[in-house]
């Protein structure tokens, strides 16, 4: 499926009949940041390859090659990488789910949500005065592709299993 172009792109102004659930998680935040890492690698390999390119080569030359494919792969691979690519919001609709991460957004059908678990975060504080900050991990499984991870209050974790229960997926809670 592809991403409606009529459809919004951030968590606000969905259509009333789609559960929009964001990802509580502080990844969200410095991931924003973190983003940059691919870049700043990339711009500093150069800049070190230009300063230390004429004392690395008079040691074999095959280390210069060495360096210019790490300066240019590395940052690559990063950038690609969904590690560091966190889910920012998810939205679940009467046919689709739309998944959108920080650097891309992906459309799938409810028939390819394969799983989905729910389970108590393990270092969760069981202070009874700090019930607004108790969060659920919520990892949705679709067929041929990795997981998405979520951490979500318990009223969007009630969401998702609402929706999942309307179209006959499957639902696990782990107890770690």
């Amino acid at each position: 499926m592809k991403w409606s172009a009529k459809l919004p792109t951030g968590p606000k102004g969905w259509p009333a009949e789609w559960s929009v659930v964001e990802n509580r998680s502080d990844r969200i935040w410095i991931f924003g940041w973190l983003r940059l890492a691919p870049a700043i690698l990339w711009f500093g390999g150069l800049l070190l390859l230009c300063v230390f390119g004429r004392y690395l080569s008079t040691v074999n030359p095959w280390i210069v090659v060495g360096a210019i494919l790490l300066t240019g792969l590395v940052p690559v691979c990063l950038d690609r990488s969904r590690l560091l690519d966190p889910v920012d919001f998810i939205a679940l609709g009467p046919s689709a789910v739309y998944v959108k991460r920080l650097a891309g957004r992906r459309a799938f059908s409810s028939a390819d949500v394969a799983q989905i678990q729910l389970s108590k975060p393990a270092d969760e504080d069981y202070d009874e005065r700090q019930r607004t900050r108790r969060y659920v991990e919520v990892v949705i499984r679709f067929h041929r592709q990795w997981p998405y991870r979520l951490l979500v209050s318990p009223n969007d974790a009630a969401k998702i299993v609402h929706w999942a229960g309307q179209h006959s997926r499957p639902v696990v809670e782990r107890a770690d």
